[in-house]
């Protein structure tokens, strides 16, 4: 599979991610909270912008990890009372 191929499914789970951090940030009241979910969306920007253009194997691989991390960020911020 070519590395472009590899970044769309990539692109489509950061959109997911990003609407998922987009709604916990509107619901959540603290201002932490707000602010752990804006790190969030630029942590999902940047992955994104990686992956624009052509993107080359490690580029690929950096956009996996954020991703990766992100999503264990967004659960936990998922399960704060």
């Amino acid at each position: 599979m070519s590395n472009c191929g590899e970044s769309h499914p990539l692109i489509a789970r950061i959109h997911s991610l990003e609407q998922h951090a987009l709604a916990l940030q509107t619901a959540f009241r603290s201002e932490t909270l707000k602010r752990e979910a804006g790190i969030v969306l630029t942590a999902l920007q940047m992955a994104e912008a990686s992956l624009r253009g052509a993107p080359d194997a490690s580029a690929v691989m950096e956009a996996q990890a954020i991703i990766e991390g992100v999503s264990q960020r967004l659960s936990g911020l998922g399960r704060v009372p």
